[in-house]
């Protein structure tokens, strides 16, 4: 398959959602639920992460991938200052795209994004217990700071320095 160049640009929830509910929808098909439809669609994604910005990434236009970053993410991060780092949220790859390097190079425009910014971090959480998806950040380069917990998941928390060389 011929790959063209990703265009990755500012995106409304409106646009990300249906990225994210592809990528929902076949994780729910294989008995692996990640995130249930009713979570994923732009209206909760506005409500749950009201002071984000989505980016979207597209191959001839059409949408692959996307992520949400925060400013501040005091339910993971509650004692990180603002403008230390980015935090992502719902990176993902439409299924169609999945295995092309598609999260790598979103995750290269959001240290991107922390760098333009100033800030030193790109910081994450994940479900502790998907080795196949944490793998996807400690392959990148993330390290692995801890793990946290509330009342749906168990966490594993990572963080990337964009200030260093990689």
């Amino acid at each position: 398959m011929t790959q063209t160049a990703l265009h990755i640009r500012p995106a409304s929830y409106q646009e990300a959602a249906p990225i994210i509910q592809a990528a929902a929808q076949a994780l729910e098909a294989r008995a692996d639920t990640l995130w249930h439809q009713s979570e994923v669609t732009a209206a909760a994604l506005t409500r749950q992460y009201p002071a984000g910005r989505a980016l979207i990434g597209e191959l001839d236009s059409l949408p692959a991938v996307t992520c949400i970053l925060l400013d501040h993410d005091p339910s993971f991060w509650p004692d990180d200052p603002p403008g230390a780092a980015l935090y992502l949220h719902k990176l993902e790859v439409h299924p169609a795209w999945q295995g092309h390097g598609l999260a790598h190079a979103m995750l290269r425009a959001a240290v991107q994004e922390v760098r333009a910014m100033g800030g030193q971090f790109l910081r994450l959480d994940t479900d502790f217990l998907r080795p196949r998806l944490r793998a996807v950040y400690e392959q990148f380069g993330f390290a692995y700071i801890g793990q946290k917990q509330n009342e749906r998941h168990h966490h594993a928390l990572y963080e990337y320095d964009a200030a260093a060389d990689h």
